[in-house]
């Protein structure tokens, strides 16, 4: 194996001393691997953090550290560089390795209530952070104009344009 440069140079070293002229040295370090150093990093891929415990800079050879990654609002934890999908669990550090967690933003089943009107869409998938989907058919109220779905029957925040657009990113994350 490969140690770092943080590691330690000689634990112990043995050398045999050849002829008398020309003079040949042959010496061989050794490092027992228990005292090895080798650095372990972990990343986030973006829309969430990642935490190490314990959190050094380098870790003896067969150190159980325990890495974490924790979404931020709106996402999940998609997985690790490696392929592990447990988002909090223990690695034993035995070289140079790096960890990158993933997150992919959540998707949201959204209902539409024509507020009386009939007809129009009953739900649509809203996908944290991206424009809302385009919403067909719109609901139909006699001797009314349809103005848009808001999130509140009076006032609130419009989430839906006039001709079924998105009027915002979809920001609720409930």
């Amino acid at each position: 194996k490969t140690a770092s440069s943080d590691n330690p140079t000689v634990v112990q070293f043995a050398c045999r001393i050849t002829g008398f002229k020309p003079a040949s040295l042959d010496c061989v370090t050794w490092l027992p691997e228990r005292e090895m150093k080798y650095k372990l990093s972990v990343a986030s891929g973006g829309n969430g953090s990642v935490k190490k415990d314990p959190n050094l800079e380098t870790y003896l050879s067969g150190t159980n550290v325990t890495i974490a990654a924790m979404p931020d609002t709106g996402y999940a934890f998609a997985g690790w560089s490696d392929g592990s999908t447990e988002s909090n669990r223990t690695v034993t550090v035995e070289s140079d390795v790096s960890y990158t967690a993933s997150f992919t933003a959540c998707v949201y089943r959204v209902t539409l209530s024509g507020n009386g009107g009939a007809g129009g869409a009953a739900e649509v998938l809203a996908t944290y952070e991206e424009d809302l989907p385009k919403v067909s058919p719109l609901p139909q109220l006699a001797d009314y104009m349809f103005l848009g779905f808001f999130d509140a029957k009076t006032g609130g925040t419009k989430y839906y344009n006039a001709d079924g657009t998105g009027a915002k990113v979809w920001d609720k994350a409930s």
